[in-house]
């Protein structure tokens, strides 16, 4: 038997809008410049004791050093107003804070191979100095 292939002549109308695959946004969504605004004026911790960064940083074994220095390049990424990171709207910032420490998105830091301990990367190690400097001026 041979299959004939008849063209359509028929066209299909777009129902759905191009967007309608993506899931709705909360419209609790603020930028992190929003969300310590609020923490401040509502005297609540920017991250609170036994939040999800606190449980990351110390299940990575993070040095308080390290920490300090992951929290400054995090403020100043997402206060700057320059940067296309001020803009970003979060629903849940201590999560997505969380994920920065988790990911290493900075890169502040390695892990040895032996004992899976945190060192500093290079870029760690001048940003800690630099901040050192800052406190010392």
């Amino acid at each position: 038997t041979k299959t004939v292939i008849k063209p359509v002549n028929e066209t299909v109308k777009e129902t759905k809008r191009a967007d309608a695959h993506r899931p709705a946004k909360p419209k609790n969504q603020k930028t992190f410049a929003e969300y310590q605004a609020d923490c401040l004026a509502e005297r609540k911790d920017l991250i609170p004791d036994g939040s999800e960064p606190e449980k990351v940083a110390e299940k990575l074994e993070l040095s308080a050093e390290m920490v300090e220095v992951f929290w400054h390049e995090f403020q100043s990424v997402h206060l700057n107003l320059a940067s296309k990171s001020s803009k970003k709207r979060q629903a849940d910032w201590p999560k997505t804070i969380a994920n920065y420490l988790r990911k290493n998105y900075f890169e502040l830091w390695g892990f040895d191979r032996e004992t899976g301990l945190p060192y500093w990367t290079q870029k760690g190690r001048s940003i800690w100095k630099a901040m050192d400097a800052e406190v010392a001026a």
